[in-house]
C-alpha cells in the first residue's frame, strides 16, 4: 500500500497492478491532473485504473476524466470526484467497483461505455448531463443517492440492475434509449434531506428517507462509510439494522432521556420567535408548535389518570403538528430560512417527536 500525506498534488498517476494507493482524506489530499494525456483517446486523465489496485481518500479533479478505466477494474471508493468532464469513465472490459463516492460538478458522473462497473453507496449529485451513463453497459447500481443531475441515469442499449437507490429531482430521473430494458425496483423518489447540499455537505438529516432504506444484500456492500464508521447501523432506532442510501451512514446521537416535551415546545417556540423570518411564515411556524403544545399538556393530563388511549390520540396530533412544522421549514429552507436556522429547527424539531413518542410510547 502507498500511504499519501496531506496536500495538493499537481499530477496524473497511473495505478499499478495490486497497489493500493491510500489519501489521507478527501478534505485534506487533492490530486489535480497535470494535463496528461492519455495516448490512445487523447483526453486528460488524473487517475489511470489498474487490476486488483485501489484508490481511496481523495479528492480527484481537474480533467477530462477523473478516473479513467480502460480494461481494467480497480476498486475506487471513499473519494470525492469534481469538477472534470467525466468523473469516471469506464471503457471495454472493465468491472471497477465504486463506493462510498461522492461525485457531484462533473458534466457526466460516471461513463460506463461496453463496461460492467458495480456502483454502491455513493452520492451522486450535481453532474450537469448524467449522473451515470450508460453505453452498451449493463452495470449494478444499488443503495446511490442519485439527485440533481441532467439525467439521473441515462441508458442506450444498456439493461442495468437498479435497485434500492434514491433517484430523485434530476430534469430526468431515468431515460431509456433505443434498446434499453434495466431491471428497476426498490427505488424511492424522495428528497434525501442533505444537511447543506448548497454547501457540499451531503450528511443525511435526521428523518431522511434514506436511512434504513437500502439494502444489506447489496453487492460489493462496503463496511464502512465515507467518514470509516461502520456500516451497517440502525439509523431508525427501530431494532434492525439496514444500510442507509449514499455515502455516508447515519450515525444517530446519544440523547439525553426526555421526560418534558411541553417545556422542550416552549424552548423551541422560543427560538422561532427570535429569528428573523420574513412575510407570515413566523407565525405559521409558531401555530403549528403551539398546537402541538396544547396537544402534548392535554396528553399529559390524560396520562396523568392513566387515560392512555387519549393520552395516545393527543400525542399523535401533537407529532402530525410538529411534522407540518417540518416540511414548512423545509420549504422554506435556503430562501425565507437560511440553511443553518433550517438545520437547526428540523433537528430540534425530529429530537421532539422523539421525545413525545418515548414519554407517550
Amino acid at each position: 500500500m502507498v500511504q499519501v500525506a496531506p496536500g495538493d498534488y499537481y499530477e496524473s498517476i497511473r495505478l499499478k497492478l495490486g497497489v493500493d494507493v491510500q489519501g489521507s482524506g478527501a478534505d485534506v489530499t487533492t490530486i489535480s491532473g497535470d494535463g496528461s494525456w492519455w495516448q490512445i483517446k487523447w483526453w486528460t486523465y488524473t487517475v489511470l485504473g489498474e487490476n486488483e489496485s485501489t484508490i481511496s481518500g481523495f479528492t480527484i479533479t481537474g480533467s477530462n476524466f477523473g478516473i479513467g478505466n480502460f480494461s481494467t477494474s480497480p476498486t475506487i471508493t471513499n473519494n470525492i470526484i469534481t469538477d472534470n468532464e467525466s468523473g469516471i469513465v469506464n471503457d471495454p472490459g472493465s468491472f471497477p467497483i465504486i463506493t462510498n463516492n461522492i461525485i457531484t460538478g462533473n458534466k457526466i458522473g460516471i461513463g460506463n461505455f461496453g463496461s460492467l462497473p458495480t456502483i454502491t453507496n455513493n452520492t451522486i449529485v450535481g453532474n450537469r448531463l448524467y449522473g451515470i451513463r450508460c453505453y452498451y453497459s449493463s452495470p449494478t447500481i444499488t443503495n446511490n443517492i442519485i439527485t440533481d443531475n441532467g439525467a439521473g441515469i441515462f441508458n442506450d442499449h444498456s439493461s442495468p440492475t437498479i435497485t434500492y437507490n434514491d433517484i430523485w429531482d434530476n430534469r430526468t430521473d431515468i431515460k431509456n434509449d433505443d434498446f434499453s430494458f434495466p431491471v428497476v425496483a426498490n427505488n424511492i423518489s424522495a428528497n434525501p434531506m442533505f444537511i447543506d447540499p448548497r454547501n457540499d455537505d451531503y450528511y443525511l438529516h435526521m428523518g431522511s428517507p434514506g436511512i434504513d432504506a437500502g439494502t444489506n444484500e447489496a453487492p460489493a456492500l462496503p463496511a464502512i462509510d465515507f467518514d470509516y464508521n461502520p456500516r451497517v447501523l440502525d439509523g431508525d432506532s427501530n431494532g434492525t439494522a439496514v444500510v442507509d442510501m449514499g455515502a455516508y451512514e447515519y450515525v444517530p446521537e446519544a440523547t439525553p432521556p426526555c421526560e418534558e416535551p411541553n417545556e422542550e415546545l416552549e424552548e423551541l417556540i422560543a427560538v422561532v420567535e427570535n429569528l428573523d423570518i420574513p412575510g407570515g411564515s413566523t407565525k405559521s411556524l409558531i401555530y403549528k408548535l403551539e398546537n402541538a403544545l396544547d396537544k402534548v399538556n392535554i396528553a399529559l393530563e390524560y396520562a396523568g389518570v392513566e387515560d392512555t388511549k387519549h393520552a395516545m390520540n393527543m400525542a399523535d396530533a401533537a407529532i402530525n403538528s410538529i411534522d407540518a412544522f417540518i416540511n414548512e421549514v423545509e420549504a422554506h429552507r435556503g430562501n425565507k430560512i437560511n440553511q443553518e436556522d433550517g438545520a437547526y429547527l428540523e433537528e430540534a424539531a425530529w429530537t421532539l417527536i422523539e421525545c413525545i413518542e418515548s414519554v407517550f410510547e
